[in-house]
């Protein structure tokens, strides 16, 4: 914890707010008292509190002055207009007030043109540990070679973060079809619950979103504002394509994982590994899985981690593309077989990319559920997942 403790007090030396953004879960309130321990705590969604600001939000922010500083705003997202009115205050100095929000959509309309410069959000992770982020250089690998391998995949990937299966089905309802729901406006909640199992069964895809309006019968405008709003309450994320490669029709729609698998098993009513092994959804729930871990690495350090993908109109996908310190490293992430030789000419079509952006290329990998982790041919290595878990 000590390093995201750090990033967040390098933030507050340049931003006037600093907003923690929180998904909800049991581990990520126990993270927030930590980071906030010492603070004067206002919790924003107190129907008092919000009753204050509906009738004078100037004079509830000019309020704050007079508490002890540091001060710590939970739950900001319950009264977004406090944002513009707090990040134009002079008399609040920065690293003075940092906040928490379950949804940065409407905080991140409020926050736009002028006040862009004085907010940083940051995601906080969902796991808090003490290794460093999967970066595929030849002594990791090496490493990782000589590991055992103790991890059980298929009840990690149900629980994803979650303490246990009750806290991911209570996670769903609580925050998926309360409070989300609420936020998105639906006339009919079961309309909008088929449209978070629809997401959950397209998640690692390409974002279709005309397919989407169609398996629950809503317009386009609608997926996407109810899109938007998962991605603003981290129930989902987005990595983006590629672009520019030569030669190459692109996919240009963004990739779609869910934050956690243990909401997309509970949506798509995947109770055991039996279960999840028969889905036809297993093979994307289980890349959905590995991007996570990898993702959640970077967090844990206060960082995003680069990712992009590949997949051209032939389907010839990678799956996942690191960059790191001006290097990509290539992933392809399958739980079925593949051939050595067509994975490393699939990851060569990086090189022109790699070259136009001035980037080196690192080594590739092919993520698997089993089997060892070890050296295909040059520059190309096959890792056990469980290995870097």
């Amino acid at each position: 914890m000590s390093t995201i403790t750090e990033t967040i007090h390098s933030l507050q030396l340049h931003n006037k707010l600093v907003v923690l953004h929180s998904c909800g879960t049991r581990r990520h309130q126990a993270l927030l008292a930590k980071l906030t321990t010492g603070c004067t705590v206002v919790d924003m969604a107190s129907p008092v509190v919000r009753m204050q600001v509906e009738q004078n939000a100037a004079a509830f922010v000019s309020s704050l002055q007079t508490m002890a500083m540091p001060l710590y705003l939970a739950n900001i997202d319950y009264a977004p207009q406090v944002l513009t009115l707090l990040l134009q205050d002079a008399g609040l100095p920065l690293g003075s007030i940092s906040a928490s929000c379950n949804q940065t959509h409407y905080l991140q309309e409020e926050c736009a043109g002028e006040n862009a410069g004085r907010i940083a959000f940051l995601e906080l992770p969902l796991t808090v540990a003490a290794s460093a982020p999967f970066v595929p250089t030849a002594d990791v690998l090496q490493t990782l070679q000589d590991a055992g391998r103790t991890t059980n995949i298929l009840e990690n990937i149900l629980l994803g973060f979650m303490a246990d299966k009750d806290e991911a089905d209570s996670y769903v309802q609580r925050i998926l079809r309360q409070e989300i729901s609420g936020l998105a406006g639906p006339k009919d909640d079961l309309k909008f619950y088929r449209f978070l199992c629809a997401a959950a069964s397209l998640t690692a895809l390409p974002v279709n979103t005309a397919r989407l309006g169609d398996m629950v019968g809503v317009s386009l405008p609608t997926v996407r504002r109810w899109l938007n709003l998962l991605a603003g309450a981290g129930i989902i994320y987005l990595v983006q394509p590629v672009a520019n490669i030569p030669k190459k029709r692109l996919v240009k729609a963004p990739k779609m994982f869910f934050r956690d698998t243990a909401v997309a098993c509970a949506l798509l009513q995947l109770a055991n590994s039996n279960d999840l092994l028969r889905s036809i959804n297993y093979g994307r729930i289980y890349e959905n899985y590995v991007v996570n871990s990898i993702r959640e690495g970077y967090l844990e350090q206060g960082r995003e981690a680069k990712l992009t993908f590949f997949q051209d109109s032939n389907y010839k996908e990678i799956t996942i593309i690191l960059e790191v310190a001006g290097v990509l490293y290539p992933m392809l992430i399958t739980a079925g077989e593949y051939k050595t030789a067509k994975v490393a000419k699939l990851f060569s079509v990086l090189e022109p990319y790699a070259a136009e952006h001035a980037l080196a290329m690192g080594n590739g990998v092919v993520m698997v559920p089993h089997g060892d982790t070890k050296q295909l041919q040059d520059r190309l290595w096959q890792v056990n997942v469980t290995s870097i878990l």
